[in-house]
């Protein structure tokens, strides 16, 4: 099939300006590590504030919110008990601006 035509009268379309505020450099988790002890664990976090316009971050345990850190927060220690029947924590860490947000990866503490 040939096409044919004046193309000149075909409108030009400008894509919109994307957003930088949400990019996955925004977001890196540089160091994580756990102990376990007989009835309790740590569980430390470090990561990377590449975010201009946040607004804070949120650590999740298991699903569920953990914490609410202030902008500019770089690091968190949590301790969390241990039973028979939860041994293995589950986190991640969440950047969140006026209107957008970005979770990290899934870390995995099993003691």
């Amino acid at each position: 099939m040939d096409v044919a035509g004046n193309y000149a009268a075909v409108p030009g379309v400008t894509p919109p300006a994307t957003s930088s505020s949400a990019s996955s450099e925004i977001l890196t988790v540089d160091r994580w590590e756990y102990s376990c002890g007989s009835e309790f664990g740590d569980f430390t976090l470090n990561w990377q504030d590449r975010a201009t316009n946040e607004t804070g971050y949120r650590l999740f345990r298991n699903g569920e919110l953990l914490i609410e850190l202030p902008a500019n927060s770089t690091s968190y220690t949590d301790t969390f008990a241990l039973t028979e029947d939860q041994n293995r924590m589950e986190y991640y860490l969440q950047v969140f601006g006026p209107d957008w947000t970005m979770n990290s990866a899934v870390m995995i503490a099993d003691c």
